[in-house]
């Protein structure tokens, strides 16, 4: 959905910033809400690494849609700094970030894990998917920085 919206719409840095801290908090109410409401209607969920969880529940995206705004943030910095980039440049970036976001949340590294295990509850499950966001966003600041060098 976040990669859609980012698609579809002329957004601003002042916006992307403002759905990535945005749909952090938001998410900090919604995930536990939601979470408790699948463990209640569903039972535990088992995650794709096999793991049972009772509040990382797969149906739940909210994470992932904030995760993929911290990602996109090196690249609206770009273009709010005036720097040129064509449209199918940065809808490219975009995808780039969005598979680089997905990798880092699906691998979960040493950073992501300790993140996700060391906070409690909807932040645990918040904080991992913007350190994922943030991995991504590094990914992502050195690919621009190789694209503006040639």
């Amino acid at each position: 959905v976040a990669l859609f919206v980012m698609l579809c719409f002329d957004l601003s840095l002042w916006m992307v910033l403002a759905i990535a801290v945005g749909s952090f908090f938001v998410g900090l109410v919604v995930v536990p809400i939601a979470a408790n409401w699948f463990l209640i209607t569903i039972g535990e969920c088992v995650k794709h690494d096999g793991e049972t969880t009772g509040i990382d529940f797969n149906q739940i995206n909210w994470d992932e849609f904030h995760g993929m705004f911290v990602s996109v943030i090196p690249l609206y910095v770009v273009l709010a700094l005036g720097y040129e980039i064509p449209s199918a440049g940065v809808i490219i970036f975009q995808i780039i970030a969005f598979a680089a976001f997905r990798y880092f949340d699906a691998w979960k590294d040493w950073m992501v894990r300790y993140v996700e295990s060391s906070l409690p509850s909807g932040l645990g499950v918040m904080a991992d998917d913007t350190a994922a966001g943030l991995e991504a966003a590094f990914v992502e600041t050195l690919l621009i920085a190789v694209y503006f060098a040639f």
